[in-house]
């Protein structure tokens, strides 16, 4: 049986060839965490600029840096009766864990000139409607 990874037949050295692939998916990662690694292929690919755009500043399991301050903006000047807009919720089930933590820290610190300080039962409902909006794998 040929190798893939070497060509060798029979195969020669498994393990080497093993360690091979290995090194070489963790490269192609690596690759495609590297920002000029992607532009350099969606600029071979001639991709259209609006799937470029998309691609380069897509943020997997997080939401865009603008989508939590629009959020934020809009707790701050509406409070929990913002969970009841559909952009507030959009923006509210985009957020990441780590971001809903983040948010709940930022509405409990508002400064009093601009918006009232959330309570913990505030913030323990922003919670609750992030669960409720993000399904039953985070309840």
């Amino acid at each position: 049986m040929t190798c893939p990874t070497c060509g060798a037949d029979p195969r020669i050295n498994p393990g080497f060839c093993r360690s091979c692939r290995r090194a070489d998916r963790a490269a192609v990662k690596r690759r495609k965490d590297d920002p000029v690694a992607t532009l350099r292929r969606l600029m071979s690919d001639e991709v259209s600029l609006d799937r470029a755009w998309r691609e380069f500043n897509s943020t997997p399991g997080r939401a865009a840096a603008m989508t939590v301050e629009a959020l934020m903006f809009s707790l701050r000047e509406r409070g929990t009766k913002a969970f009841e807009e559909p952009d507030t919720k959009r923006r509210l089930s985009e957020l990441s864990k780590r971001q809903l933590k983040e948010a709940c820290q930022r509405v409990q610190n508002f400064k009093p000139h601009m918006a009232a300080p959330w309570s913990r039962e505030e913030a323990a409902a922003l919670v609750s409607n992030w669960r409720m909006l993000r399904g039953p794998a985070h309840r």
